[in-house]
């Protein structure tokens, strides 16, 4: 296991860790902030918390499909992400992984995954595309706040609930995919919805009901209307049935 070996070495630029190594652990290279490369071999198979957080070069990762968990705070911070490669393997994508990754742009996850947890892609202001498979069942509080590259989300028909303010601050989202299977929402609407006439409880709340003033859709599968409205009662103006 690699611990806290290189925890805040900041000249390291690249490492090679070798293929005898099954844990990357907490911190292990957290706060290297001129490292550019790491190969992560096929042996590794957890990487722990804070393992990657705060890497102001890192561009680019591969994460091999031996790896079986990774751990919260992750990629945390890593500001200059662009592309992540996540493994069939996981069925996680857990709390704040990818937070503040401000230049990652697009990611595929795993039809592995079960659950997107709280804060999973918080802060990713660039994050334009994602791809949520039919495996994901929850989604988790405040998961893709701050995403406000993001114009149109489509959740898959397994998903069966999704966690307060999980769209707060996409300021550009205009459509958002909704499936049947749903029948937790939460607090989903304090999310989503402008009201003009809304008595805000605090600055806060305001500045968060403003943020979605460009969400002009809710599309949902067809028959399916009613229930959404019940739901989401006040965002019934904005829900469309697919013909």
């Amino acid at each position: 296991e690699i611990c806290e070996w290189f925890h805040g070495c900041i000249s390291l630029q690249q490492i090679f860790i070798p293929n005898s190594i099954i844990s990357i652990g907490w911190r292990a290279l957290c706060d290297c902030v001129s490292l550019d490369n790491i190969f992560i071999p096929n042996s590794v198979k957890y990487i722990g918390d804070c393992a990657f957080s705060n890497l102001n070069k890192l561009r680019r990762i591969i994460i091999p499909n031996s790896v079986k968990s990774i751990g919260e705070y992750c990629f945390d911070d890593c500001y200059s992400l662009e592309e992540v490669v996540l493994p069939n393997s996981i069925i996680e994508i857990q709390y704040a992984s990818f937070a503040g990754c401000g230049s990652l742009k697009r990611i595929d996850i795993p039809n592995s995954v079960e659950h997107i947890a709280e804060c999973a892609f918080a802060g990713c202001s660039s994050l334009s595309e994602i791809t949520i498979p039919d495996s994901v069942k929850r989604i988790g509080v405040s998961a893709f706040c701050g995403c406000k590259s993001l114009t149109n989300i489509r959740i898959p028909n397994s998903v069966e609930s999704i966690g307060l303010a999980c769209f707060s601050d996409c300021s550009s989202l205009e459509c958002l995919y909704l499936p049947d299977s749903l029948e937790k929402i939460g607090d989903f609407e304090d999310s989503l919805i402008v009201d003009d006439y809304l008595e805000y409880e605090n600055e806060e709340r305001r500045k968060e009901y403003e943020s979605l003033k460009s969400l002009k859709q809710i599309v949902v599968p067809h028959g399916s209307k009613a229930k959404f409205c019940k739901l989401l009662p006040t965002l019934s103006h904005f829900i469309t049935e697919i013909p």
